[in-house]
């Protein structure tokens, strides 16, 4: 499975669809992901793997961008819960 070690920051990111990325790096750093600099650096990683699509908002501060996961994200979370449910049969 491709990109598996990116899992646990698209299962974060899938709960908190649509926030900043203020916000999502705050949410990664509560879970321990790493520090403010390197949770930024893995949300861009993550968008060059074609994994994260960040938006400019329809906020009044445009400069303040969300953050979505893209359909190839998707695919690999249900992916990911395939496995998960054929492993417990």
């Amino acid at each position: 499975m491709k990109h598996l070690s990116s899992v646990p920051a698209l299962v974060i990111a899938a709960q908190h669809q649509g926030d900043t990325i203020s916000s999502l790096v705050g949410a990664l750093r509560e879970e321990g992901l790493g520090g403010q600099r390197a949770c930024r650096k893995l949300i861009y990683r993550l968008e060059n793997l074609g994994l994260l699509r960040i938006v400019t908002g329809d906020r009044e501060d445009r400069r303040e961008k969300s953050v979505t996961l893209t359909p190839a994200a998707k695919e690999l979370l249900s992916e990911l819960r395939d496995e998960l449910q054929r492993a417990s049969l």
